[in-house]
């Protein structure tokens, strides 16, 4: 876990010293509600979690997904995140990662059109079945 130096205004120690025993009871949940706009993090921020409150967390950290070590976000404990690097951007959920860029190919090609997909194949190959036609929207795409 990276390790990031915290400032803090001295009238927030001198009140955080005054909690004694109930510190640990009380300073997350003062964190959570907003007070962590008084905490400034320098350096690194990979393997930071930060909460709003909610009880979720958003996790900074890195992942090697077989091309190299990329940054990518996700909530703590839980297995959805977004993966991005270079060129490429990948989303997660439940687990797996999905390429956007295969998935913006496919969706181009299917644009506009009405595809059917089949319901049933039979032993020699042959279709036997369709499920209910789908027409597909058309995509607008820009270059930033």
């Amino acid at each position: 876990m990276a390790k990031a130096m915290m400032k803090m205004p001295e009238d927030f120690l001198l009140k955080v010293s005054k909690l004694e025993r109930k510190t640990d009871e009380i300073l997350p949940r003062v964190l959570e509600s907003g007070a962590s706009d008084t905490i400034n993090f320098n350096g690194n921020p990979f393997g930071i979690s930060y909460s709003d409150g909610s009880g979720y967390y958003l996790k900074i950290s890195t992942i090697n997904l077989g091309s190299g070590v990329t940054p990518y976000l996700v909530r703590s404990g839980g297995t959805a995140g977004i993966y991005f690097g270079g060129s490429m951007l990948h989303l997660c959920s439940g687990g797996k990662w999905f390429d956007i860029k295969a998935m913006l190919d496919i969706c181009l090609k299917l644009a506009g059109k009405t595809i059917a997909f089949p319901s049933g194949i039979d032993s020699t190959g042959k279709i036997t079945g369709y499920y209910n036609a789908i027409a597909m929207p058309s995509i607008t795409t820009w270059n930033a």
